[in-house]
């Protein structure tokens, strides 16, 4: 069986609600089969009305009329500039993973299942909302994945191509209060090898929900396979401990996840989470503590160089 891309969005209400990070999860850890579905790629995007036409145009004919009319409502969800909190947003954000592997695609959908079925066993199941009233449909959509090939390459090419000058690192994408704005920062949180590279490990998951529930918004995000010499700059302020050559190591030409934060005293605010909580509960040794997050901003902004959000392209498709 051949090697197929396909991916899933995940849209602002998974991310207001800090679900992202089990949404992430249930891709590692329930989906069938024996080979792996690996994330090679990530972003985040600012869904401009242009951008959502498109890929409504992306979809499949429904088959009955119930359909049409949940696919009605999930375009609408798209399109309209009426339906989120623009006292918060400036747009709405869509949180992109792109995911390899055998009969990906099939995988997937199998995953994102029917937004009419409540259960535990898939993302619409679980986290979607559906009711049918006398005369509407009311329907909150967590995420979304192709049906079927033709989608996916569709969807792959709007995201990764044609509007790819609408993903991250998003700029002035969150609406502050006029007294805030003076304590908005951005800060940088690399989720570490020993957890990314790990099928089936819940703790992916469970630190990006812990860093949403500081308030902190996602901007930008990326998959990096670091360099020895990137890994050796990022860790600089530790070139004269003892553990600088091995901590370089264990992070080089490993997949690791990058995640952009912005907020109001964001490097404090994820420093805290990762120090008091993240690593407390999931630290192995000194090396292998799960998350890196910035600790001060002259860090920060030496750790965004080297990770280079804008340039953040697909990776050639594996080999069969």
């Amino acid at each position: 069986m051949s090697v197929e891309r396909t991916l899933i969005n995940i849209y602002l209400p998974a991310l207001e609600r800090s679900i992202t990070g089990d949404i992430l999860s249930m891709i590692r850890f329930m989906t069938e089969g024996d080979a792996p579905l690996n994330i090679i790629a990530a972003n985040i995007y600012s869904l401009t009305p242009d951008f959502a036409r498109d890929f409504c145009q992306t979809l499949s004919l429904p088959e009955t009329k119930e359909e049409k009319d949940i696919q009605d409502k999930f375009k609408q969800m798209l399109i309209s500039e009426e339906n989120y909190d623009k006292r918060k947003y400036k747009r709405k954000r869509v949180f992109n993973v792109v995911i390899e592997g055998e009969d990906a695609i099939n995988r997937i959908s199998h995953l994102m299942g029917d937004i009419r079925h409540r259960n535990g066993t898939t993302i619409l199941g679980r986290y979607g909302f559906f009711y049918k009233t006398q005369t509407d449909l009311l329907i909150e959509f967590p995420a979304s994945a192709p049906l079927n090939k033709q989608e996916a390459e569709a969807q792959l090419e709007i995201m990764w191509h044609k509007y790819k000058s609408c993903s991250g690192p998003l700029k002035e994408a969150i609406v502050y209060p006029e007294d805030k704005k003076g304590q908005v920062e951005q800060s940088l949180v690399l989720i570490k090898p020993n957890v990314f590279n790990i099928p089936h490990d819940p703790r992916l998951g469970n630190v990006i929900d812990t860093f949403s529930k500081t308030g902190m918004s996602i901007i930008s995000a990326k998959i990096i396979t670091p360099t020895p010499e990137m890994m050796r700059e990022f860790y600089i302020p530790h070139k004269d401990k003892p553990f600088y050559g091995e901590l370089v190591d264990f992070m080089s030409n490993k997949c690791s996840l990058a995640l952009l934060y912005e907020g109001v005293n964001a490097i404090q605010e994820l420093r805290a989470a990762a120090l008091g909580i993240i690593r407390r509960a999931y630290t192995e040794n000194i090396l292998e503590n799960t998350v890196h997050t910035s600790a001060n901003k002259e860090d920060f902004e030496r750790e965004y160089k080297v990770i280079n959000f804008e340039n953040n392209q697909l990776p050639e498709i594996s080999l069969i």
